[in-house]
């Protein structure tokens, strides 16, 4: 689990207005099955980055047992002018750290 984070932090967004980011892909390799009621960890990491878009890395586990890898893809969006826009450096900076 080396580079992935565990934390329990607030949301980012508070409502659909605050949300600036699309999510342009997901993809999921299940490793094992998990059962009710077991905890899930999930572990994040960035990943690529693009001038628009990044790449977020997930590891799923219970009880330290790796169940699940994914990716996510998602692009920084500009509701209000319906397109897409760069990543702000503050953005790359947290994501980067």
């Amino acid at each position: 689990m080396e580079g992935f984070d565990y934390v329990h932090e607030e949301p980012v967004a508070r409502s659909l207005e605050d949300l600036t980011l699309v999510v342009a892909r997901v993809e999921i390799d299940f490793r094992a099955p998990v059962g009710f009621p077991e905890v899930v960890e999930v572990g994040v990491r960035a990943g690529s980055f693009g001038r628009k878009s990044f790449g977020l890395d997930h590891e799923l586990r219970v009880r330290g047992e790796l169940v699940a890898e994914a990716k996510t893809v998602l692009v920084a969006y500009d509701y209000g002018k319906a397109e897409t826009v760069t990543i702000p450096e503050t953005w790359r900076e947290k994501l980067a750290a």
